[in-house]
């Protein structure tokens, strides 16, 4: 019994084993095991051979209980008159089996809520440190030059004003992104993202992204090919452009400066497909399933600046539309692909008849 029961780990196998070495040892009627779940406060039972409620009462009722707690009952309908000192051990060895094979599993349990409870301390404390970083670094920023453009010590007609304030850009907007990726992560993670879909051009959303990050993308050159006559697809232009926003400052992060950064487009059949592809170096084929996991990097953390949400976000955006986004190695280079589709609830956008008619 105590081999049968040892690798088992819910609780309806566990009741179905212990009711099947009865019958097989003791040659009994009927067996019903009852089990109340603790956590839900469900009864769980179990008969055999009879699937039905049986029509007389049980002959016997065998306590199931650890030194702890009691964990269920075990009843029973035989023919014979008395069960024999020997048989009486021995079902009550059995019993007492199963009653310590559900505890285990209660225990089973409390160690993975701990292992989570713990999981979830280490990724708060890690989100809170990088957070604190990157809002500390732009704020520093904007508090430099601020500070410097208000004391008077540069004048306003020379190039160091103008750098000044473009540092002050440049900085507010990193905080902009900071901000929309925390909002954004609570919103999925409170499983309430919710696009407001309308029918967009998925390249005017890609190229204003690019026109608000032209002074981070400086080092790097945008090169464009889309495919002619792209339908427009329903998204959320906002939240799209977050996706794409998030997209562009990873390859910025990770692609060496004076590279460029291609975007496609293409329709292949009721779907558009996006590639964004970069000069970053390749990631190994085991890592690029869970380079869209909250905080995993490629880099050492040390190395590479972020919160590690960034692509977590675009996922979770994504799926909030019915697309898909993964990752790929390419001889092109290191290359992310979006697959949108081009149907809201399986209809096209009315386009309306003077448009058509040109």
């Amino acid at each position: 019994m105590i081999s049968a029961l040892a690798g088992l780990t819910d609780f309806h196998s566990i009741m179905h084993m212990l009711a099947e070495k009865l019958i097989e040892t003791f040659h009994f009627n009927q067996v019903e095991v009852r089990v109340t779940e603790r956590v839900k406060n469900e009864l769980l039972i179990f008969r055999t051979p009879q699937k039905e409620e049986p029509a007389i009462t049980y002959d016997l009722v065998v306590p199931m209980y650890t030194a702890r707690n009691t964990e269920g009952e075990i009843r029973l309908w035989f023919s014979q008159n008395e069960l024999s000192l020997e048989e009486t051990r021995l079902l009550s060895a059995f019993s007492n089996q199963g009653a310590l094979a559900i505890e285990r599993i209660y225990l089973y349990q409390s160690e993975n809520i701990a292992k989570l409870l713990e999981e979830s301390d280490r990724i708060k404390t890690s989100l809170l440190n990088s957070v604190s970083h990157e809002l500390r670094s732009p704020l520093a920023a904007i508090k430099a030059s601020a500070s410097s453009l208000r004391s008077g010590a540069v004048d306003w007609d020379t190039v160091a004003r103008t750098e000044l304030l473009a540092t002050v850009e440049e900085e507010t907007d990193q905080l902009n992104l900071l901000v929309g990726n925390l909002l954004d992560m609570s919103r999925i993670e409170a499983g309430a993202l919710n696009p407001k879909t309308q029918w967009n051009s998925i390249v005017e959303i890609i190229k204003s992204v690019a026109t608000k990050m032209k002074n981070l993308l400086v080092q790097h050159q945008v090169k464009y090919d889309f495919a002619n006559n792209l339908p427009l697809l329903p998204t959320d232009f906002v939240m799209m452009g977050q996706v794409f926003t998030n997209l562009f400052s990873n390859s910025i992060k990770y692609a060496p400066p004076g590279t460029s950064i291609r975007v496609s487009a293409t329709q292949q059949g009721d779907s558009v497909l996006i590639k964004v592809i970069n000069q970053s170096p390749r990631v190994q084929e085991e890592h690029l399933e869970h380079i869209f996991d909250k905080f995993f990097r490629v880099t050492e953390a040390d190395k590479v600046t972020g919160t590690g949400l960034g692509l977590s976000i675009c996922k979770g955006i994504i799926n909030a539309h019915g697309g898909k986004i993964w990752a790929e190695n390419q001889l092109e280079g290191f290359a992310f692909m979006i697959s949108l589709p081009v149907t809201l609830d399986g209809s096209l956008p009315n386009i309306p008849k003077d448009v058509l008619d040109g």
